[in-house]
């Protein structure tokens, strides 16, 4: 089960509460939902796809830090969730905000809800200095495998 230490990745999960980071994973993103809650009442915004991006990639964690802490979740959470797209230099994954960090990364290598056309491509090289090319194929697919369980056991 990811996240887990695999060849290649220096890391030292053990002292990260599991559940804690599976909810911030789940819930890493949830300024980007609220955002176009709103953005819904204002038809122009919607139309103009570069504005809209923009103001989801800007914004988005900062309103998801707001709304979980209006939720009264824990400071780590609140954290990772405001860090997880701030770019820097992980060497060693030391807390949930490292992995909540690195998981984003990986995860925009399958997958991104950023437009790669506004946007560009999500820088993923901090992977490349944490992994081996088969540690973080690995990961991938257990990943994938994860997700598909998931989503059987929720009847997507």
């Amino acid at each position: 089960m990811w996240p887990r230490c695999v060849g290649g990745w220096r890391c030292l999960l053990a002292k990260i509460n599991g559940d804690e980071a599976m909810f911030a994973g789940l819930v890493h993103d949830i300024g980007v939902f609220y955002l176009l809650s709103r953005a819904a009442h204002f038809p122009e915004l919607v139309q103009d796809k570069p504005e809209l991006h923009a103001l989801l990639v800007g914004w988005h964690d900062n309103i998801g830090h707001a709304l979980l802490s209006a939720l009264g979740q824990p400071e780590s959470v609140l954290q990772a969730v405001q860090e997880h797209e701030q770019e820097r230099e992980i060497t060693e994954v030391k807390n949930l905000s490292d992995v909540l960090y690195v998981a984003n990364k990986i995860a925009n290598t399958v997958v991104s809800w950023r437009d790669k056309d506004l946007d560009g491509e999500v820088d993923t090289s901090v992977l490349a200095r944490l992994f081996d090319a088969e540690a973080l194929a690995e990961i991938i697919s257990a990943s994938e495998a994860e997700v598909t369980s998931l989503k059987q056991a929720l009847g997507a």
